[in-house]
């Protein structure tokens, strides 16, 4: 059976919709579906779901790349470009506790990574790192945060790219395909009245809006 391949971080992995999420367990009543089951069903195709919650756009790239031989013209893949701002950082760090400028999940796994500092604050994390790294270590975090992170060309340009070519490997292999990004949906006047209006798990979806989101996808298809 083909199958549609779904990549992504919690947006794809339906966040707040799974079996033991706080939202599925107050509202699912059997016939509710994700956007991805909802697309998979469709089109008759099997859905493998690789979306992890918290993956940075390097493990995406990763992730199809080790996928890009298994592809058929009868598949078709989907793939959310995450955060542009969401950068992978070593295990040997893994020790730094959650807040501002590392966020970090030490269960199962789940990647661990880091946000830009979104504003001028390297004293106050100078201070609050200074028992768990290397002062070379917390310079080197600050100093690519400030200088590197933060600058708009670095972030999105080299991962638009990356994945500009992998849109070019599938158009190559006849592999429909859609990649899109958080940009794309503020161009669609229906997706500000789907947005940002689940109080459970924001930012992520209601089942209404898994439906609605379905439908701004096979549009695109």
């Amino acid at each position: 059976m083909s199958k549609m391949y779904f990549f992504g971080d919690s947006y794809v992995e339906n966040l707040g919709c799974r079996p033991g999420d706080k939202y599925y367990s107050k509202t699912f009543t059997g016939v509710e579906k994700t956007w991805t089951q909802i697309l998979s069903e469709r089109y008759g195709l099997e859905e493998v779901n690789l979306g992890k919650s918290g993956f940075t756009n390097y493990n995406f790239l990763n992730q199809i790349w080790s996928y890009i031989d298994k592809f058929t013209s009868n598949d078709k893949v989907i793939v959310r470009i995450g955060p542009y701002d969401r950068y992978n950082i070593d295990s040997a760090v893994t020790n730094i506790k959650r807040g501002d400028l590392l966020k970090v999940d030490k269960t199962g796994d789940k990647p661990i990574y880091f946000y830009p500092i979104a504003r001028n604050t390297s004293d106050h994390y100078r201070k609050k790192l200074s028992t768990r790294l290397s002062p070379v270590e917390i310079e080197t975090i600050i100093n690519f945060n400030t200088h590197i992170l933060k600058t708009d060309k670095f972030r999105k340009q080299f991962i638009k790219n990356a994945f500009n070519n992998i849109s070019t490997q599938l158009e190559d292999k006849n592999v429909t395909h859609f990649i899109f990004d958080h940009e794309w949906l503020n161009f669609f006047d229906d997706w500000n009245d789907i947005k940002n209006v689940h109080n459970i798990i924001p930012g992520h979806l209601t089942w209404e809006q898994h439906t609605a989101f379905a439908e701004l996808i096979h549009n695109q298809l």
